[in-house]
């Protein structure tokens, strides 16, 4: 009884069930008296051509993307004495778009707009609407006549645009609306200037709700869920939850936010939840960063620590800090603590701190409420002091009762992954979503005689089927076809038969949007069998 009574022995029990979780399995199978040849018995190695939970990128504008400003584009149509002007925008929950010109009112406008010609040098003013009615920076286009011709210069920031799709909550899903409104969030914010700074109060008083502590099980990405517990004192939460509940009240107030997990170190052989104690250190923080409108970047607060971050009053970000940690200027930045600072700091020191920012990934999605169950990707910046990492051992990132969140460890990066042929249906791995082939490799160190490949697809809200696909025999030094679907229908698994081939590897290949119906361009599987 006392390891359930007591916290720390819980704590213990919850991290023997991880480790537990995450045991290669002994089991691997027979076939009419053939062994499974891809368990690991055998010396097989399982490769992979990607993984939907893990992007590595060289390109911090893969990260650092602009939203919620008006790229706008103008088309002078002289014969009919018109300017049309077409606006476009990277706005979350856009609504509608508004145009001001000599100062007056904003004025909805439609996406494509026109006016007269004007007479003598003018200039409007556009800019993006959400949901909530919270407006975006405006872009201001001139037009000068200039004898029969009009001169047009569009002013405004470089709009950086990012390859990696976010998915974004809705501002106005009811559970946003019900915490903005139980809560009396507009009530808990500044009056500074800079919009950002109006959120200080609130990340003070959400870290004041609760003592930072283990939660009894993994709580659902659940804002008002967290808060009404929390408050109450009926159960402990840390970091991840602060930042979730962080999030999500910036969403309800029409304000994007996202999570960024942060790792110290990576390691390839810390037992799950020794992560402070590994040499060295490889535990991990998650804070959240906060698009501001009227600096053009995102901002980070550390909920969890009631602070944010400044270099000469400049207002950083992950990458900004991650940049002067690698350079060694880590003690130009200045920790802006908040009164709940220092009883979450205790004995520690800012160098301490500043080291979680040694790896930081971006969380490309904050649509937890609509999507509560749904897999995660992570998008990890590499550079040419910080080595691509690999989330759970290349696991598909969908929820998971035994993790404190969707992510939790990160290891090196490798394409090769044990998931596929460890003997568990529990567990899946899925490739990236991108339009190209998809393949996962079987091999051994020697040849072996193979004639059936059984593949288990990933069971994720109905079973994740690839419609078309091939099986691959690596014979004569090029691969041969010996078995392919073109029109398969939904199975929990696939038996492909063929004749016996001395071979040393076999490869199953999705072509694009050979996938399941719900994601065409993903190859989700659970175990892959050979006899």
């Amino acid at each position: 009884m006392d390891r359930l009574a007591k916290p720390e022995l819980r704590l213990e029990a919850w991290r023997e069930e991880v480790a537990e979780y995450f045991q290669q399995g002994d089991e691997y199978g027979s076939l009419a008296g053939r062994p499974n040849l891809a368990h690991p018995r055998f010396g097989t190695k399982i490769s992979v051509d990607s993984y939907f939970s893990t992007i590595n990128t060289e390109n911090v504008s893969d990260l650092y993307w602009t939203l919620n400003q008006v790229e706008v584009k103008v088309e002078v149509k002289q014969s009919e004495r018109l300017v049309e002007f077409q606006l476009t925008s990277n706005m979350p929950n856009l609504a509608h778009y508004e145009v001001s010109h000599k100062g007056w009112p904003w004025t909805e406008v439609a996406a494509e707009w026109k006016t007269f010609i004007p007479d003598q040098k003018a200039e409007f003013q556009f800019r993006a609407v959400n949901s909530l009615g919270v407006p975006g920076p405006a872009t201001s286009v001139q037009l000068c006549p200039v004898g029969e011709e009009l001169e047009c210069r569009v002013l405004g920031q470089k709009i950086i645009k990012s390859p990696l799709p976010f998915r974004y909550e809705n501002y106005t899903h009811p559970e946003l609306v019900r915490l903005r409104s139980k809560y009396r969030l507009d009530e808990k914010l500044s009056e500074d200037e800079l919009d950002v700074l109006r959120l200080v109060p609130l990340v003070t008083w959400l870290k004041g709700l609760w003592v930072h502590g283990q939660p009894l099980r993994l709580p659902p990405f659940n804002a008002h869920h967290i808060i009404e517990r929390g408050s109450r004192g009926l159960e402990q939460f840390h970091c991840v939850h602060y930042s979730v509940s962080f999030v999500q009240s910036c969403l309800s107030l029409g304000i994007p936010a996202r999570m960024v997990n942060l790792h110290r170190g990576i390691a390839e052989d810390c037992v799950p939840g020794n992560e402070p104690n590994h040499d060295p250190p490889c535990d991990e923080h998650v804070v959240v960063e906060v698009w501001s409108n009227d600096l053009l970047k995102w901002v980070v607060f550390d909920v969890d620590y009631d602070c944010y971050y400044t270099v000469n009053g400049e207002l950083l970000n992950c990458q900004d800090i991650h940049s002067l940690l690698l350079a060694g200027k880590d003690h130009e930045i200045q920790m802006c603590a908040g009164p709940l600072t220092a009883s979450e700091m205790k004995e520690q020191t800012l160098a301490k701190r500043l080291s979680y920012y040694r790896h930081y990934s971006v969380i490309l999605r904050n649509d937890f409420l609509s999507d509560p169950h749904g897999p995660v990707r992570i998008a990890h910046l590499v550079d040419d002091q910080t080595e691509p990492i690999l989330w759970w051992f290349g696991e598909d990132m969908v929820w998971r009762h035994h993790l404190m969140g969707p992510v939790h460890v990160a290891k090196p990066y490798k394409n090769q992954t044990r998931i596929l042929h460890d003997g568990r249906l529990h567990t899946a791995w899925a490739s990236s979503d991108a339009a190209t082939d998809h393949w996962i490799e079987i091999s051994w160190p020697e040849a072996v005689t193979v004639s059936t490949v059984i593949i288990h697809w990933a069971d994720r809200q109905g079973f994740q089927t690839s419609r078309k696909y091939r099986v691959e025999v690596w014979q004569n030094e090029t691969w041969r076809t010996v078995s392919a679907s073109e029109f398969n229908q939904e199975h929990a698994w696939n038996r492909h038969d063929f004749d016996d081939i001395e071979t040393t590897r076999v490869r199953i290949v999705q072509p694009p949007g050979g996938g399941s119906i719900r994601n065409p361009n993903v190859l989700w599987v659970r175990q892959v069998q050979v006899f």
